[in-house]
């Protein structure tokens, strides 16, 4: 049985890097790629400098996150058939979705494998691990025609997406009809209205009260039908109502969790898709450093329509992980009132997916950032953020980002 997952739509969509065919082991893949933290890994655990635990409930996946450094209070889960795993995911049986900013990891219930994708020097990698018996783990890359047919292999822009997906009851995609063409999926990121958000997901927490998708609140028969059930589907604290919550190292698929990926996902995408463009070409057009920049500073992004409610320890937990600058600000911040961040410049500006820009294009980005905080140039798509956002960006990168500063 063929376990290459098909993560687009309602989970993640993953561009996979040249080349046609799965490789197993080391020896294969010769001379090990730092900047694929799975490919270090596995070269770690090779040469006996760690090993991951096995356990009879959850297999490696506790000792994968731990090695990965992803906090399991990340959970999401997605409920909705668009996964060659589709047999085995449904509403009583989500798959869940762990992930930093280097790394996502996917556990499907009754699964022989964990799914494990990053972005790497040359785009996305894509593993499976085997998580049938304790012994050696055993990684598998998949490259290629092997994914790329349906991933998007070919495209400039990588394909990491989060997406909402009408279902029916049992979890099925189905298209709907509107004045548009039918589609089985709309993209989602931060400029997405909550109300049009997580179709196929379960989400725990509130944004106030108001309806978004998930929670299978609105599920579809086969004419295109909507019905609305699931009464608390916009405040749920816990999903124990919706399924077994014993199975899953958490009882939750947080809200905010859910917005951090949805925001994580296209961040990324464009940054390699950047770095792409930068190293084909030797140059990085200004139009793209705009578009770069505009989403990074969450121009477009949908404002809230009340307080965000969730679990408050993946809140902590989220905001440590970044560097604070004297006043204790960081880009972590949440504000979750009126937007999603306190200050809106993506934190992705310290991953290895932005360090990994080539120089000249690092450049390119601090110098028109830099005139677009000091207030200087700014355009009216720049117009939204206002001299405190400006002064407070500034501030913070200047005293956690040492290469900003030295760039001018």
């Amino acid at each position: 049985m063929r376990f290459l997952p098909r993560l687009f739509a309602s989970s993640f969509l993953v561009l996979l890097t040249a080349g046609a065919f799965a490789q197993d082991g080391k020896a294969a893949r010769g001379a090990i790629d730092r900047s694929d933290p799975i490919a270090v890994l596995e070269d770690r655990i090779v040469n006996g400098r760690t090993s991951l635990g096995f356990e009879p409930d959850h297999g490696f996946l506790k000792a994968l996150l731990q090695q990965l450094d992803v906090d399991p209070r990340t959970q999401i889960l997605v409920f909705s058939k668009t996964s060659l795993q589709d047999k085995l995911i449904g509403p009583q049986t989500p798959r869940a979705i762990y992930f930093n900013d280097r790394v996502a990891v996917g556990a499907v219930q009754n699964s022989t494998v964990l799914e494990i994708m990053a972005p790497a020097r040359n785009g996305y990698v894509f593993y499976t691990l085997q998580n049938e018996s304790a012994g050696s783990p055993r990684f598998t890359k998949h490259e290629g025609a092997d994914c790329g047919r349906c991933h998007g292999a070919d495209a400039l822009e990588p394909g990491l997406i989060v997406a909402s997906t009408p279902v029916a009851r049992d979890g099925t995609p189905v298209f709907i009809p509107r004045d548009r063409p039918p589609r089985l999926f709309e993209f989602t990121d931060h400029t997405t209205p909550v109300a049009d958000r997580w179709g196929g997901w379960y989400v725990t927490g509130s944004h106030a009260g108001q309806p978004h998708l998930g929670n299978g609140a609105f599920t579809y028969d086969e004419a295109g039908v909507r019905h609305v059930h699931n009464a608390d589907a916009f405040g749920a604290a816990t999903l124990a109502g919706y399924f077994d919550v014993s199975r899953y190292l958490e009882p939750t698929s947080d809200i905010v969790a859910l917005m951090v990926f949805e925001h994580q996902a296209r961040m990324t995408n464009m940054l390699l898709s950047a770095g792409v463009m930068a190293t084909r070409t030797k140059h990085l057009s200004a139009a793209a450093v705009e578009d770069l920049l505009a989403y990074m500073l969450f121009t477009d992004e949908a404002p809230l329509q009340g307080t965000v409610t969730g679990d408050k320890a993946f809140q902590a937990a989220f905001a440590s992980a970044g560097p604070r600058d004297t006043a204790k600000r960081a880009l972590r911040d949440f504000d979750l009132n009126t937007r999603l961040f306190k200050y809106p410049l993506s934190y992705m500006i310290y991953s290895p997916v932005f360090a990994a820009l080539p120089p000249f294009a690092k450049q390119a980005v601090y110098a028109r950032l830099l005139e677009i905080l000091e207030g200087q140039g700014v355009t009216p798509r720049f117009a939204r953020l206002s001299a405190e956002d400006r002064r407070n960006i500034l501030e913070i990168l200047q005293a956690t980002k040492p290469d900003f500063t030295a760039a001018h």
